[in-house]
């Protein structure tokens, strides 16, 4: 099975990132200098260079990244989702994708700016995947580098090959680098769950390459999404339940709505809280829908502190309202919120976000819909 669930993409689609750690030259080694004693030869290599002292370099950066970032116009939300999706593919046949968020499940993350960040232009997929009884992560990085490959190091190179496109690759233990023509160049590892040859048919895929067009009506980028209503340590949601909560979500009519992605569309919480969530936008207009599922909350919640009555159905409904701050580029939009908490414990935050948010009854709609229970 190499397909992936669908989720909600993000309009603004910015990530807070905490903290981006990244390793320079061949898993975290910077060259200092070379020796003039002889390297040994490698296979495919016109030159060979031994490295003098090999210091190991990290570099953590705090602030935003961003789809459609400036400094990198080859790269947009769609894109991100086209390279996402031709990843997927070129995966070994039977290969699993572990059940996780966006940033978890081998989906582009953004890029930052990039001067005075040397990870800067990089575009990394994280997950964990299962193939052939072996279980293990799977990172891969893509950035548009003219640089050609240059000499090998000693040490941190097995092999190069070049291929009859004229893609250049770079074989280690675990991990393959490619250098294409046209101005791509794509790192993926695997420590040992996948074999070198699988590798290379990962870094050669034509979908990921900076220069390759974006399928019509592909979706926009999936982005974070988080759960803000969590009073108490939740049960994480397993993926047959997250499947079943999503058919009762696409099973609810909405005459006349039309979003990016399913309503169906939930997946694990960025920050592992246990929920799911999801975020779409409405097709044509700056309206954003928000569903949020938690199980194992108190109940009844107490509501501005007191406690409220249980009504016959065993729900406890709440309407609320977040004013419109700020102004220009730093306004935050109104956002109307119906938030459900059921007997069983299960908890729906249903927020709708724009210059007209979705009226409370429709949010009500979804929020009390039958089934959507985390039990």
């Amino acid at each position: 099975m190499k397909g992936r669930m669908k989720t909600a993409g993000t309009h603004s689609s910015k990530w807070s990132t905490v903290a981006v750690i990244l390793s320079i030259v061949a898993a975290g080694t910077a060259v200092a200098g070379l020796l003039e004693d002889p390297a040994t030869d490698i296979a495919g290599c016109e030159e060979v260079v031994q490295p003098e002292e090999a210091q190991r370099i990290n570099f953590a950066f705090v602030g935003e990244e961003s789809y459609d970032n400036p400094d990198h116009p080859w790269f947009t939300e769609t894109k991100a989702t086209a390279m996402s999706d031709a990843l997927a593919q070129s995966l070994p046949a039977g290969t699993d994708v572990a059940f996780d968020a966006p940033a978890r499940a081998l989906y582009f993350g953004p890029i930052g700016s990039q001067e005075g960040n040397p990870a800067g232009g990089i575009t990394t997929a994280r997950g964990t995947i299962a193939v052939g009884g072996k279980t293990g992560p799977l990172t891969v990085s893509v950035q548009k580098s003219d640089e050609p490959p240059g000499p090998c190091f000693e040490g941190y190179i097995d092999e190069r090959r070049t291929l009859d496109d004229g893609t250049v690759v770079d074989l280690r233990k675990g991990a393959v680098r490619a250098y294409t023509p046209e101005g791509t160049s794509i790192d993926a590892s695997a420590d040992n769950t996948l074999t070198i040859e699988q590798l290379l048919d990962l870094v050669t895929a034509p979908g990921l390459r900076v220069s390759t067009p974006v399928p019509a009506a592909t979706a926009g980028a999936l982005g974070i999404c988080t759960i803000d209503s969590v009073s108490s340590t939740a049960p994480p949601i397993d993926e047959k339940t997250t499947r079943r909560l999503n058919d009762v979500l696409d099973a609810i009519p909405l005459s006349g709505l039309q979003f990016d992605r399913r309503l169906g569309s939930l997946l694990p919480e960025e920050w592992m809280t246990g929920g799911v969530c999801e975020t779409l936008h409405a097709v044509g207009g700056a309206m954003e829908l928000t569903v949020e599922v938690i199980g194992g909350q108190p109940f009844p919640p107490a509501v501005g502190g007191v406690t409220p009555r249980i009504p016959p159905d065993g729900l406890v409904v709440e309407r609320s309202t977040k004013s419109s701050t700020g102004q220009g580029n730093d306004m935050t939009p109104r956002t109307d919120i119906v938030t459900v908490t059921k007997a069983s414990g299960t908890r729906i935050v249903v927020r709708s976000s724009g210059a007209e948010p979705l009226p409370f009854d429709v949010l009500e709609t979804i929020a009390t819909a039958d089934g959507l229970d985390v039990t």
